[in-house]
């Protein structure tokens, strides 16, 4: 089951228009509807208020701003942003209740009715749900329309879902022959056209491929011959994603594009190469609450100075290290040497400090604790003098004063574990000094365990494990009831790398949003009051995440634009130097 929502032509976001002469004309734009975008302009700043100046187009080439107007460009911004907020809101609500797919439907993935409003954000619209369905396609001339979709659905989010659909006006010759949709029951259809169509689909990573329209009984019946091989080649196994990356992917910055009514897809082969759509100047000079601007690198990866830094520090890693490098929807280097599988799950030591504050910052997108919330609130044997003021920020921080010992390691549960926590001296007074404590995570695993009426594995789990597909990664295997918050971490590479993308891609990740914007704005947030260079879970470098192990592994999330995953098992004494100086390189390349 899934559910789609389809965003229409501009001129039925625009609210009546009426076809006269061939055109389609735009008769009015609602009162209500103009009110609220002159509060957007005038907020916005950036045009005078007014009534959005709208072109008509023939035939299907719907009603669109005026893309040479500030007042027109800043329309389509209004209706994107509106139909976002819509169609987040809907995902909220069936993911409350339901793990059904949501999918955002567009009507064409290059053409000139691209430039109807819902469509040339979409990439941002969409990053709300699972995926994209692509309507694409008019009659059986047009079947390159549905390879379009494919390609622009999965390069746009290679991890989310592709669906596409087959009318029966797509496999007849009516429209060829007649200029008309066939009748119902008269369409002639070319089952050997659909095979083939359906079998490139299939090969290239689409998961879903809709009937729609009318098939009259007879012409269901005439799918049987060509259905039975499908199904035997594709539908009755299990579903393998393609693997998509820098090489075969075109990225494509569609909002100059769409504005000009250039092809989007021009000299791009969708047959052979996935087609990533980003929109960096959609917004302009000033991005409203929870958009993103694209920020690009001027200059590509330099393969050849990674490779040889790291062969030149293969001792400080033990001989054995893998490093990938991560922009949104690709890879664009990787190195490998050594005996650690990218699958293999390692301790990860502090790296579970940013994982913990993850799960835990879910609870805070809930509106179910804050940062200056007292620990004593959620966990009654830390109502003492001396930790009653103890907060969130305090912990997450190393400004609590909790000492940094190994004690409580061998408690059966977290409960016994931080309930004996309580009974300890603190170092010094909450919030006048900086002292990193490792142990003082686990008060707050055991404050999302109070909260949510689970145990932490469970609450990781369904929060940051499965929605981040780290399909290796758990707390303390040896006693998960006891997670050690802060450095119990098993995780391989692949796990890594996906939860850096998460945090890189402001918290969305598999097209899902696992952490809210304003929650990744936090976790970037000095949380320290000065004595230090802590968020919350990371070190801060600049607007950069960054996380280092006892182990020697690395992280870095430059958001919006990049992040790696350094995995190996040596030690930080050993590894220190080597994983600054890798930074620093990469740093330079940006």
């Amino acid at each position: 089951l899934y559910i789609a929502i389809s965003g229409g032509g501009s001129g039925e976001v625009v609210n009546h228009t009426f076809e006269k002469n061939g055109l389609w004309e735009v008769a009015d734009v609602s009162q209500d509807n103009l009110n609220r975008f002159n509060e957007w302009v005038a907020q916005r700043g950036i045009a005078t208020p007014g009534y959005p100046p709208i072109i008509q187009g023939p035939g299907i080439d719907w009603p669109h701003p005026d893309f040479n107007q500030p007042l027109g460009v800043e329309f389509a911004r209004f209706t994107t942003y509106g139909i976002y907020k819509y169609y987040k809101n809907m995902v909220d609500a069936v993911k409350s209740v339901s793990d059904i797919p949501c999918l955002y439907q567009y009507s064409v993935s290059s053409n000139r009715q691209f430039r109807a409003i819902a469509n040339p954000n979409m990439n941002f619209i969409a990053s709300a749900g699972d995926g994209m369905y692509g309507s694409d396609g008019d009659g059986p001339g047009d079947l390159t329309a549905k390879i379009k979709v494919n390609s622009v659905n999965l390069g746009t989010f290679p991890n989310g879902i592709s669906a596409t659909e087959i009318d029966a006006d797509d496999i007849s010759p009516a429209r060829n022959n007649f200029g008309r949709m066939p009748k119902y029951c008269e369409g002639n259809l070319q089952y050997g056209t659909f095979l083939d169509i359906a079998r490139n689909l299939y090969s290239r990573g689409l998961r879903f491929l809709l009937f729609a329209m009318a098939y009259c009984p007879d012409e269901i019946r005439g799918f049987e011959p060509v259905l039975r091989p499908l199904h035997e080649q594709y539908i009755g196994r299990d579903y393998v994603r393609p693997l998509i990356n820098a090489a075969n992917t075109v990225t494509v910055e569609v909002t100059e594009k769409y504005r000009a009514s250039q092809d989007l897809m021009e000299a791009v082969d969708p047959y052979t190469t996935y087609t990533r759509y980003t929109d960096c100047n959609f917004w302009g000079p000033k991005k409203p609450e929870g958009a993103t601007n694209c920020e690009t690198s001027s200059r590509p990866i330099d393969s050849n100075k990674l490779t040889g830094y790291l062969d030149n520090n293969l001792d400080a890693y033990g001989g054995n290290v893998l490093l990938d490098i991560n922009k949104p929807g690709q890879t664009v280097y990787s190195y490998s040497k050594g005996n650690i599988g990218r699958n293999d799950p390692k301790s990860v030591m502090s790296i579970s400090k940013g994982v913990t504050a993850a799960t835990l910052m879910t609870f805070y997108d809930e509106g179910r604790i804050g940062m200056d919330d007292k620990v004593s609130k959620f966990i009654p044997s830390w109502k003492r003098s001396d930790k009653e003021n103890i907060t969130i920020r305090h912990v997450v921080s190393h400004t609590s004063g909790i000492r940094d010992e190994t004690n409580f390691e061998g408690a059966k549960t977290l409960e016994e574990a931080v309930d004996g926590m309580s009974n300890t001296q603190l170092d010094f007074a909450p919030g006048t000094q900086f002292r990193y404590s490792t142990t003082s995570y686990q008060v707050l695993a055991r404050i999302a365990e109070i909260i949510a009426g689970k145990n932490f594995e469970q609450i990781f789990n369904e929060r940051i494990r499965y929605k981040c597909n780290m399909l290796t990664a758990g707390y303390n295997p040896e006693n998960p009831r006891n997670p050690l918050a802060g450095y119990g971490l098993y995780a391989s590479q692949s796990d890594m790398s996906n939860f850096a993308a998460m945090l890189r891609d402001n918290g969305l990740f598999n097209s899902q949003q696992v952490l809210s914007p304003k929650a990744i704005a936090l976790l970037r947030t000095n949380m320290t009051g000065g004595l230090g260079n802590w968020g919350f879970g990371f070190i801060l470098d600049g607007s950069n995440l960054v996380s280092e192990s006892a182990k020697g592994l690395s992280l870095f999330v430059k958001p919006g634009i990049c992040s790696y995953t350094l995995m190996t098992q040596s030690t930080y004494e050993a590894t220190i130097g080597a994983n600054n100086g890798l930074r620093e390189l990469f740093k330079s390349m940006l």
